[in-house]
């Protein structure tokens, strides 16, 4: 079986159609592939249920668990998580804030140094 590339898509939603774009550029690749070469695999938070018995930041497939991450931002940076997600320094990150940072601290601190991040701005 070929390997896949774990990609972490982190954005929030007033950049759906980028969102989209990045799933058809990721699904055009996937086509084109032939079976020696890995898929990869796109994590998109709407593409998933979450339970009701933790929060769902809790639920999302970690950033810093992929091989790349992509940040796409535009007027928001999403939305404030719980207080349980409270940096040292006494702020709550959003969401992608959170991902983000999570992905960076990984990639900064560990060898091989992954995910590779790319940040986009609309």
């Amino acid at each position: 079986m070929t390997a896949a590339y774990r990609i972490f898509l982190s954005s929030p939603s007033d950049v759906e159609d980028e969102r989209l774009a990045v799933q058809r550029v990721v699904d055009q690749i996937n086509a084109a592939r032939t079976a020696d070469q890995p898929r990869f695999e796109l994590f998109r938070w709407e593409e998933h249920f979450y339970t009701a018995d933790s929060s769902f930041q809790d639920q999302v497939v970690q950033p810093a668990e992929c091989d790349l991450v992509i940040c796409i931002f535009w007027k928001r940076l999403g939305s404030e998580l719980p207080p349980n997600y409270r940096r040292p320094d006494g702020t709550t990150p959003t969401g992608s804030e959170y991902e983000f940072e999570q992905a960076l601290a990984k990639a900064t601190e560990a060898e091989p140094k992954t995910p590779d991040i790319f940040v986009y701005l609309k």
